[in-house]
């Protein structure tokens, strides 16, 4: 998901009762950060849940950086 952040991913789930997301990031070090995860109600990816996911994917830079001056 390009538009949260570089190297963000999503895993798509369907299910009887929808369709769900979560948004990951596996390439800050050796952590992976979940950023977000949310049921999908349309087609189109609601933009609370982009917001969501960019502000905390700043925070798991934030955090990947603080681990490598650690």
């Amino acid at each position: 998901m390009p538009s949260v952040g570089k190297g963000v991913r999503e895993i798509r789930i369907a299910e009887d009762d929808g369709w769900f997301r979560v948004f990951y990031v596996a390439d800050l070090g050796d952590v992976v950060y979940i950023l977000h995860g949310f049921q999908k109600k349309s087609n189109q990816t609601p933009r609370r849940a982009v917001e969501t996911g960019i502000n905390r994917y700043r925070l798991a830079v934030a955090e990947s950086q603080q681990r490598v001056q650690r």
